[in-house]
């Protein structure tokens, strides 16, 4: 019962420096600008780390065939790739403020250690 209820203490004495770290990711992942591709260029798709569009460039030459689905598909695609290329990002920006963080001496996975290492 006392580990429990000093677990619980530490997790609320580290608790700003915490959100300062989720703070940090947010930020850092709202900077990001990520691109996705499809047909060769022919469409391309940027979005920031938030998953936003912010734009969208279709080759001329795809607006004027009248194939709908082709289009379609492509713009899927790249879609599909900005959005993998925000979740490689993510995963190594919040990996780099889980190092950043245990350097700090907050230790995500055991509390106990944390109490040790003030």
């Amino acid at each position: 019962m006392f580990r429990d209820l000093r677990h619980a203490l530490n997790l609320f004495r580290d608790l700003p420096r915490v959100l300062d770290q989720l703070r940090n990711i947010e930020q850092r992942l709202k900077g990001l600008r990520l691109e996705g591709k499809a047909g060769g260029d022919l469409v391309r798709v940027v979005i920031d780390g938030t998953g936003t569009a912010l734009d969208v460039q279709i080759d001329p030459m795809l607006l004027q065939q009248d194939d709908p689905s082709l289009l379609q598909e492509l713009l899927k695609t790249a879609i599909t790739e900005a959005n993998h290329a925000l979740i490689e990002q993510a995963r190594a920006v919040t990996q780099s403020a889980l190092t950043e963080a245990m350097m700090s001496g907050i230790s995500p996975t055991n509390p106990e250690e944390n109490e040790e290492n003030r």
